[in-house]
């Protein structure tokens, strides 16, 4: 029988990459945790596939699954049209929680959980430099417009068109989690966010170290840690773990004595559980 004060933690699976083999033994995994709960922390796969790929995990699982979208579950895609979709698909399917159109979940009786898929929003780092191209920039059709009807000297243009889109979804992120923290903060004293992109440039892990300049503006959301230094500087009594991935590598960052984040690893093409955490002590 799963432990109702048990949840599972995983990111960055990248179904699109795992074979079917694989992907049962991870399902497995998971199932063998007996937790009440399994969290993902977004990049389940991409847009043309997320909504089956999200009923083949719940029908493989069987444990209702908390999760928030990452960048790579809008590629061949958008972020409107798979926001829509997966909006519509799991308010008809009871076993599939997209945090972003939920309020706080309670889990026993002082968590709750609640989350946004979040953006990295260019304002770490040294974004002017950064000649870094993300397939995001290419692949989910927001970004792409960025270069229709434009001539082949406006790539300067372009570079400033998509930080206003970055501040813009870093922006609606943080307000968005702000609303959501004040509300579960009204009723529970141990929160756990969840979010795709790290929130602190020391929450930016790569292989043991914090991400270079050049990668900092594209892989993390200073909006949503500013928030969330605001929110918790009021609430030193309450406790919030952010669960966060993006980055491939894990890692652990305290920002305030009553804030913990935690940062997933991840290897495409083989799925693993990054955390399994009691509630009763969390």
């Amino acid at each position: 029988m799963p432990n109702e004060t048990r949840i599972v933690w995983t990111t960055d699976i990248h179904l699109n990459f795992v074979d079917a083999e694989t992907l049962l033994g991870f399902c497995q995994s998971l199932r063998d945790a007996q937790a009440a709960a399994v969290v993902i922390s977004g990049d389940i796969s991409e847009g043309n596939r997320v909504t089956r790929d999200l009923a083949e995990l719940s029908r493989l699982i069987e444990r209702p699954i908390l999760f928030v979208l990452g960048n790579h579950d809008f590629y061949r895609a958008g972020l409107d049209q798979v926001r829509r979709e997966v909006g519509y698909f799991t308010r008809d399917h009871r076993g599939l929680r997209w945090l972003t159109d939920f309020g706080p979940v309670g889990l026993g009786p002082d968590v709750a959980v609640i989350g946004h898929d979040g953006w990295a929003d260019g304002r770490l780092g040294d974004y002017n430099r950064s000649k870094l191209m993300l397939n995001d920039y290419l692949l989910i059709q927001e970004f792409s417009d960025l270069y229709i009807n434009r001539g082949i000297d406006a790539e300067d243009q372009v570079k400033r068109d998509r930080l206003e889109l970055l501040h813009r979804l870093g922006d609606q992120a943080a307000a968005a989690l702000e609303t959501k923290l004040h509300d579960a903060l009204d009723h529970f004293r141990r929160i756990v966010l969840v979010t795709h992109v790290p929130p602190y440039r020391q929450a930016c892990w790569h292989r043991g170290r914090i991400a270079e300049e050049e990668w900092l503006p594209h892989f993390g959301c200073r909006a949503v840690g500013d928030m969330i230094d605001r929110v918790m500087a009021d609430h030193p009594d309450h406790r919030l773990t952010v669960l966060c991935g993006h980055v491939h590598s894990e890692g652990e960052y305290r920002p305030r004595p009553n804030v913990r984040v935690l940062t997933g690893g991840a290897t495409y093409g083989a799925p693993r559980i990054n955390g399994l955490f009691d509630l009763s002590g969390f």
